[in-house]
């Protein structure tokens, strides 16, 4: 019998979906190299930026998002490959809402279930933080992600968002009764 988090299907291999782990910094390097490569539209930073960082720097921000205090990471792996990756923060001026950023799943893989499952562990996280919503990004142009965020119960947004990007969409899903 497969654990709760991995599934199976005749199209898909297994693949594990869960946070990072402390002193996975490279792991988590190499899903957020790839994925900057493979989309850049879709994050706040860039790879060239980011190539540049040092050991210490990568073991920082992996170990900051494996604590789960005030960042989450989610990553999806295929054996020993990163598939996905998705992020949580929680904005300091309004902690009652956390953002869904820098979300990526690998062109192997779209389709199936991996991006679903990233943003539903976000998602659990933020409501287990007392969180009343979560928000997110998207450009305009983005229409995969813009139709996945709407049947995953997101709705247009224009309201204020903390940490805003280059996107020019963004979305919110109440995530406690009266958000």
């Amino acid at each position: 019998m497969l654990p709760e988090n991995e599934h199976k299907t005749a199209s898909n291999p297994i693949i594990e979906v869960r946070h990072l782990k402390h002193g996975e910094w490279e792991l988590y390097c190499s899903i957020r190299l790839e994925a900057l490569q493979n989309a850049p539209y879709a994050f706040g930073s860039n790879y060239e930026r980011e190539i540049a960082f040092t050991e210490e720097k990568w073991k920082d921000c992996a170990e900051s998002r494996a604590t789960g205090k005030e960042s989450i990471c989610v990553i999806a792996i295929d054996g020993s490959r990163g598939v996905g990756i998705a992020g949580g923060i929680t904005p300091e001026d309004n902690p009652r809402v956390d953002q869904l950023v820098s979300m990526w799943v690998h062109e192997d893989v779209r389709g199936s279930n991996v991006a679903a499952r990233l943003a539903s562990q976000v998602e659990v996280w933020a409501f287990d933080r007392g969180s009343e919503g979560i928000v997110l990004g998207v450009n305009t142009g983005n229409v995969r992600a813009t139709r996945f965020y709407e049947k995953m119960g997101f709705l247009v947004f224009d309201g204020e968002i903390s940490h805003r990007s280059a996107c020019e969409k963004y979305f919110h899903k109440p995530l406690a009764i009266g958000a």
